[in-house]
C-alpha cells in the first residue's frame, strides 16, 4: 500500500486560511526516502506540472512528501463553525 504522495503547496499573495495544492498521486510511495529521492531528482519537472495546472497564474511556494493520513488532514477542511480550545 503506498502510504506517501508529492504535494505542492501555491503561493499566495494575499492571507488566506486556504493554499491552492497540487497533488501528485501517481506515483506514490512507500517510504519517505523513496519519496524524498523522487522530488529532489524530479522538482523541476514536479513544479512545471504543477505550473501548467494552475494556468500559469499561481507559481509554487513548496514541495513535501506526505504521509496518507496526513494527506487526509490537509485536504478536509475543519467546518468554520466550529471552535479549537
Amino acid at each position: 500500500m503506498l502510504k506517501f504522495f508529492i504535494v505542492v503547496w501555491m503561493s499566495v499573495t494575499a492571507p488566506t486560511d486556504t493554499y491552492p495544492l497540487y497533488i501528485l498521486y501517481k506515483p506514490g510511495f512507500e517510504n519517505i526516502k523513496e519519496c524524498r529521492e523522487y522530488m529532489n531528482k524530479n522538482s523541476d519537472i514536479i513544479f512545471q506540472k504543477a505550473i501548467v495546472e494552475y494556468n500559469f497564474k499561481i507559481p509554487p511556494e513548496r514541495m513535501v512528501c506526505v504521509h496518507r493520513d496526513n494527506l487526509r488532514g490537509i485536504l478536509t477542511r475543519p467546518n468554520k463553525d466550529e471552535t479549537t480550545i
